[in-house]
């Protein structure tokens, strides 16, 4: 019988999994609340040519979609240098933290884009 070295606990895959769903929660609920809030704070693009707002639109997109692939490459990253911890509850605070570093950069670069 040989003896087969520990395999590491399943629990560092939560860690990608909460970095990029919660990653994603957060990009939407931004995303739209600036929507909503943006044209009702000093006029927005409301009294601009419509091109301002679509160039705005799509730089956002733009932007989600950036910190949606950073989320995706930074979760398996820090997942992976923390493979052999065995507790759930540090992997999904390591998730959230991911996600909480993705969505504050997109956060500032929607505040330049509007700026």
């Amino acid at each position: 019988m040989r003896d087969h070295p520990p395999r590491p606990p399943a629990s560092w895959l939560l860690t990608p999994l909460i970095g990029f769903a919660a990653t994603l929660l957060a990009v939407v609920a931004i995303y739209y609340g600036e929507a909503w809030l943006v044209p009702a704070m000093g006029g927005g693009c409301a009294g601009r040519p419509p091109d301002c707002a679509l160039g705005i639109g799509v730089q956002l997109i733009g932007y989600a979609f950036v910190a949606l692939c950073a989320s995706a490459i930074a979760g398996p990253v820090v997942a992976v240098r923390h493979k052999r911890d065995p507790r759930p509850r540090s992997a999904v605070r390591r998730g959230l933290w991911v996600a909480l570093g993705c969505a504050a950069g997109y956060a500032a670069l929607s505040v330049v884009a509007w700026w």
